[in-house]
Formats: structure tokens, sequence, C-alpha cells
């Protein structure tokens, strides 16, 4: 097996690789599989015998076809809101995401996004098509998802007709865009604006850290709790044995910091390339993808300090 990053000049630099493995879903020889690398996080890579030089993985990467992506006219508006009901709470932000999802199940559409896996030691893809399974779609994950055959599934609801909403981070949403172009109108993607997942790796060791700790295994995980309200952001999780942890956002990331602070290049280091890798996320989600595309800044904007206006 060879990296397929490594297999032609006409694909990009690892550092520009987001893991989004259109490449992988549009192989007609099923000849490319995704590999963790030492950090936790996909890279595609090619079983040779299988390969038949068709160039399919070049012509639907996003990173590639960035510039066919991009649309010069467009109608560009921009709407702010929230919840008002309980779900707000379990939302990761206002539940604008939530509100879409439920829109399209009620018209008869399916929905795709991410979730937990059952162990919450990865994020997976899924599908959607009762309300109640909406639910583990809510809250962030913050960690690369693994798409499997989603690709294929998405084409499923797509020939069949239904309205088709897929939610995902930028450059996921990119990848959709690319591997569909413009063959389906009844397709709509909404990205949601992120600094760029870190490895499915480091949930793995915490999810463990955590239940050792306990001597409990996690029965549900939260990286965005609301326990006072929208900030500061808890990390809760519970217990089989009936234990629960939270922990401040905020306090933990200085714990932190403090803690390696006196290993100071190595964190300049590594946050250099932590800030290469994701540049494709932040050029992505500054770009206008074709229509039927809607962005979801998620983050503090505290709408409900807005005073209210006809």
């Amino acid at each position: 097996m060879q990296a397929l990053i490594e297999i032609s000049n006409q694909l990009v630099a690892r550092k520009e690789c987001c893991g989004c493995e259109a490449c992988a879903g549009k192989c007609p020889k099923e000849a490319i599989t995704m590999v963790e690398d030492q950090e936790g996080f996909l890279y595609p890579v090619i079983l040779e015998d299988r390969c038949i030089s068709c160039q399919l993985c070049t012509k639907v990467c996003p990173v590639l076809q960035r510039g066919n992506l991009k649309i010069k006219e467009h109608n560009r508006y921009c709407y702010a809101g929230y919840l008002t009901d309980a779900e707000l709470k379990d939302s990761a932000s206002g539940g604008a995401g939530h509100a879409l999802a439920k829109a399209v199940l009620k018209a008869g559409g399916e929905v795709y996004g991410v979730a937990y896996s059952k162990d919450f030691k990865d994020a997976l893809f899924i599908k959607c098509t009762q309300m109640d399974e909406l639910t583990v779609l809510k809250g962030s994950k913050y960690i690369q998802s693994k798409k499997g055959k989603i690709y294929s599934k998405i084409e499923e609801s797509l020939k069949k007709g239904k309205h088709t909403m897929v939610f995902g981070l930028p450059c996921e949403i990119a990848a959709v865009k690319s591997y569909f172009e413009d063959r389906y109108s009844n397709l709509y993607t909404c990205e949601l604006i992120c600094h760029g997942p870190t490895s499915a790796k480091i949930q793995r060791e915490y999810v463990h850290l955590l239940e050792k700790k306990y001597k409990s295994t996690i029965v549900n995980f939260n990286v965005r709790y609301k326990k006072e309200g929208c900030t500061p952001p808890y990390l809760a999780a519970e217990f089989e044995n009936g234990t629960r942890y939270e922990k401040n956002c905020t306090e933990q990331i200085l714990d932190m910091l403090l803690q390696y602070l006196s290993d100071l290049p190595v964190i300049i280091a590594l946050l250099k390339e932590i800030t290469e890798w994701r540049i494709l996320q932040l050029e992505i989600s500054g770009e206008i993808l074709k229509v039927r595309n809607i962005i979801i800044k998620m983050g503090y904007l505290r709408l409900w300090h807005i005073p209210k206006t006809d």
C-alpha cells in the first residue's frame, strides 16, 4: 500500500488533505482506504493492485476542485435566531441546525449529520429519517468524523427524489458539492464553520482515561454542556455507575497550558503545524459554494441580548 498523496503530483499536499473520504467513496474499484496516521488523523491510501488509474479521485477532491465550487453571482442573505423551547439546552449553540433538520424531515426528506459512536470514541456520519433520530446529531463533536459509505447513501436518497440535507464542516460540504456537482436539485447542504477538528485518537484516549478513573463505562458525553447557559461551556460525562463528571472548558484549557508552559517551543511548533493543516477549513468556509448552501456560525453570539424588533 502507498499513501494516495504520495502517488501523483496532481494530488494535494498532506497538510491540505482534510480526510473527507470523497476519493474513497468515488473509487469504482474500492482501491482507496482510509488509514490513521500516528496522530490519529485519517488519510487515504491506495491499494495499488486494484487501482485502474481512472483519476476519479482527483476529479472529486474538494481541494483540487476548489475553483469549480465557486460561483460568481449569488444571492446572499444573513439571518440570526435561536430556538426558544427546551431543545435549546441540548444544542451546541442556538439550535439553528436542529430547526433546519426538523423542517426537512417534516417535508418528507432525509438528513445526514455526525453522531458519536455508541462508546463515544469516534464520530460517524449517519442518516436520519425520524424526528427522534435527530437527538444524536445535536452538540459539537470536535473530532474528525468517519464517512464510511455515506456518499453512496446520500446518492440513494437523492435518486429517490427526497429532499436531502447534509450537515458538516466546510471541507466536508465542499466534498459533497464536488462529489455530486450540480446533478441534483434536491440536495441541500449546511456547513458549520469551525477551526478544524482534532483526531479521534485524542477522543478515544480521553474517554479511556475517564472510564479508568471512574471505573465505569461512559453512557453520555457532551463537550458543550450548558450548565450555566451558553457560556462558559462545560465538558460533561455520565457513567453507567451513576457518577457524573463536569469540567469548565475554559479552566481545563488553562490547566493544560500551565502544565505544558515549560515546553513553550514545542507548543509553538505544534500550533504552527495545526494552523497550516486548518488553512483548508478556513479558505473553503470563506468561499461561496454553489446554490442551496447554508452556513451556520456557531459560537458565543448572545442573540438573547439583542432587543426585539420588527
